[in-house]
């Protein structure tokens, strides 16, 4: 079964490296880079909102055509709205349809986040653009920034961000609620065994007691 991977993260959040490091290690992977596809038009990293619609369904159909190969497929991208992601991801689920492919597709959001570590790393090696013009960029993606959940239509989430950024969130919701914080501090159910961590963000009153994959009750552990 083929997966096709989101990334989600703003600018210098590490979305490529982990990328290339994924195909380096498994050869039946391959990357959609919209970044890349900007520069095989422009000839370097550039953006034009013109343009933006022809690079949007390249990235769809060399998405699908790799799909219905037997690949995996990393779509390299920033997807920090709901509304961007979404629509990229329903327009691949039609693509497939229409390509008449029957077999099952896995979607997998891979959520890095948005941090001003992020944007210093992508100050430092800035391309050809000005470490105050990637502050803009950051800013505008920061501003429309939406945590991924699984209403959104995706089998899995898997949340890169530290597991000590995670375990804030959810101390300062519970605090902030006054809410039991009852759970492992590693995030890992001691019955099914599964990490929970990507679920954070979604409906946190529903993940304090309770394992949100197999039911388990902290209560008693």
């Amino acid at each position: 079964m083929p997966t096709c991977y989101f990334t989600i993260g703003n600018v210098g959040e590490k979305k490529s490296t982990w990328a290339r490091e994924k195909v380096f290690k498994e050869f039946s992977t391959v990357i959609i880079s919209r970044d890349g596809l900007r520069e095989m038009i422009f000839g370097q990293y550039g953006f034009k909102n013109e343009i933006e619609p022809v690079i949007r369904e390249m990235s769809h159909c060399n998405a699908v055509i790799a799909l219905r190969q037997g690949l995996d497929v990393i779509m390299d991208e920033t997807h920090m709205s709901r509304k961007k992601r979404t629509e990229s991801l329903d327009a691949i689920k039609k693509l497939l349809i229409e390509n008449n492919y029957t077999d099952t597709v896995r979607f997998v959001y891979v959520y890095f986040g948005s941090t001003k570590e992020g944007l210093a790393r992508r100050q430092a090696d800035p391309r050809n653009m000005t470490p105050e013009k990637w502050a803009e960029v950051w800013e505008g993606l920061d501003s429309i920034h939406e945590p991924p959940t699984y209403d959104e239509g995706v089998q899995e989430i898997v949340d890169m961000r530290p597991a000590q950024t995670i375990l804030d969130e959810m101390k300062l919701y519970c605090t902030e609620n006054n809410l039991p914080f009852i759970m492992p501090d590693n995030y890992m159910c001691p019955s099914c065994r599964q990490s929970f961590r990507h679920l954070v963000g979604n409906d946190e009153t529903r993940y304090i007691t309770s394992c949100p994959i197999c039911k388990y009750s902290f209560l008693g552990s």
